[in-house]
């Protein structure tokens, strides 16, 4: 199992409605994606106060769940997505979420979301996925 940046941003804030349900999520996640990693030190250190973050507490909360290497795509694998995202699969962000789904497929993982408008990329994608 690996979580989306929806599960990593609420584990990280102990002010998410939903942060319980992420933490154990998180906890109990297998791999981490690279570009969540990515996406989620990108959100947090920029919220509006009191929610933001400092950018090495999010370093450290990423390295600390996940020591190991992150997933990711080779290059025939972004090549691959770019292909099935023109023929209009994914647009503008959803584009970033199809990047997740090939991800998590292509690493044998199910995301674990709490995004409900990103499950309509990964169906159309073909990953596994669990709402929370």
């Amino acid at each position: 199992m690996t979580p989306d940046t929806s599960v990593v941003v609420a584990a990280f804030g102990r002010w998410h409605a939903r942060h319980e349900a992420a933490r154990d999520a998180v906890r109990s996640s297998e791999r981490l994606i690279g570009h969540v990693a990515v996406e989620t030190f990108s959100v947090l250190p920029r919220l509006p106060a009191p929610r933001r973050a400092p950018a090495r507490l999010v370093q450290e909360f990423l390295h600390h769940h996940w020591p190991g290497t992150w997933l990711s795509l080779d290059g025939q694998g972004y090549r691959h997505l770019i292909e099935v995202t023109a023929g209009g699969q994914a647009i503008g962000g959803a584009v970033y979420d199809a990047l997740i789904a090939a991800c998590a497929r292509e690493n044998d993982q199910t995301i674990v979301s709490l995004d409900e408008r990103a499950v309509r990329t990964y169906q159309a994608c073909a990953a596994p996925y669990r709402l929370l």
